[in-house]
């Protein structure tokens, strides 16, 4: 079940990383950079035959990253007003709300490797 959930989170991922490229003009090629970027880590962890203790390290490893990378962005957005004058803050949140979900994942889904060893 943790493979799949990074599977479906590299397609995620990437899709979110193409529109970004598209659609947002001038930081859009940075955004969609991290976002690949993130989409080839899930995929890492998603497609490759590593241990299951691996796998769940770097899922973790990548919700760690996302809950806080989005509090940081809720913070810097919220308080102190920079940049896009406060605006956006709510996509700093989402951020770190699935960073703990994906850390939950992480801990909780079963490997499909765990149940050929038991």
């Amino acid at each position: 079940m943790l493979r799949i959930y990074a599977r479906v989170w590299t397609a995620v991922l990437a899709v979110i990383a193409m529109a970004a490229a598209v659609r947002i003009s001038r930081v859009g090629l940075g955004v969609s950079v991290l976002y690949l970027s993130s989409a080839a880590i899930f995929a890492y962890a998603g497609y490759s035959r590593r241990s299951s203790m691996i796998i769940r390290s770097v899922v973790a490893a990548m919700g760690i990253f996302f809950l806080l990378s989005g509090v940081l962005v809720a913070f810097t957005m919220s308080i102190l007003g920079f940049p896009f004058g406060g605006r956006g803050w709510e996509w700093g949140l989402l951020h770190a709300a699935f960073g703990g979900l994906t850390m939950a994942c992480a801990v909780l889904l079963p490997c499909s490797d765990e149940a050929a060893s038991r």
